[in-house]
């Protein structure tokens, strides 16, 4: 099993998008898939599945806010539920997307390392699954330290502005020479520019050395249109965006011997 930690340098980036795509390709390959909603706050990765597709995934059985919550109750692979969303098995932020921030009771469980660690590794691995993507939220927090930490690969998803460079930059640097983690790699999203296949292949403007790049995603508008809507994932099928999401991962699985995507 991989578990694949999702993060970025700052919001709107598109990480979400990439994660449940990348979910969905790889489960369509026939492995076996768990989406998870790290970012307890914001709760995007929750909302996207809530809200597009035609099974669309309803919030019930057990949440990412109870699984850092359970010290107490010690809660089993065994008391868990997922939910599903297409091919996947989803552990959602929380049961309601729309539920106000409880700041002070989260905060409080997301401040105790140990607790962080034990769910994120010792449950997370006790789970019968080929890929985990975890969706974190924009930035750096301790609990994307300690899910960096427990993965075995970190993908930063970054565009290509200056902003968002430096951002990435001082992220994967963090990650890497602070906390030591050295699978820690880029994709290029949103990017401008590029309206064929041959544009994607020549995208070759960013330095591979300084940000581990595996690839680049074109910006789409048609998709941008249809976010949230139940033709969303018809349109991610048809567009230059989702080949160039699987360009990246195989790439990425050619230099960490995973499945690559047909």
């Amino acid at each position: 099993m991989k578990i694949i930690n999702v993060v970025s340098g700052k919001g709107g980036t598109g990480k979400t998008i990439v994660a449940a795509v990348l979910g969905r390709a790889l489960a369509r390959e026939g492995l076996r898939v768990l989406l998870v909603d790290f970012d307890v706050f914001v709760r995007g990765l929750t909302v996207l599945l809530t809200e597009s597709g035609q099974q669309a995934l309803r919030n019930e059985g057990s949440t990412v806010t109870e699984l850092l919550a359970s010290d107490n109750n010690k809660l089993s692979r065994e008391q868990i539920s997922f939910a599903r969303f297409y091919e996947c098995d989803v552990l959602p932020a929380v049961t309601s997307v729309g539920a106000p921030y409880e700041f002070e009771e989260a905060l409080k469980p997301l401040a105790d390392t140990a607790l962080r660690m034990r769910v994120i590794n010792d449950l997370l691995r006790s789970f019968d699954y080929d890929v985990i993507f975890l969706d974190n939220r924009a930035g750096l927090d301790n609990v994307i330290v300690a899910s960096s930490e427990v993965s075995d690969i970190v993908l930063s998803v970054a565009e290509d502005d200056i902003v968002s460079l430096q951002t990435n930059a001082n992220l994967i640097n963090h990650l890497r020479y602070i906390q030591k983690i050295r699978t820690v790699y880029t994709v290029i999203n949103k990017a401008r520019r590029i309206r064929s296949y041959e544009d994607l292949k020549g995208a070759t403007s960013f330095r591979q050395t300084e940000f581990n790049y595996i690839g680049v995603i074109p910006f789409d508008s048609e998709l941008m249109d249809d976010f949230g809507t139940a033709r969303f994932w018809t349109t991610v099928y048809e567009s230059l965006y989702f080949r160039a999401v699987i360009d990246a991962w195989n790439k990425l699985a050619s230099l960490e011997q995973m499945k690559e995507i047909s």
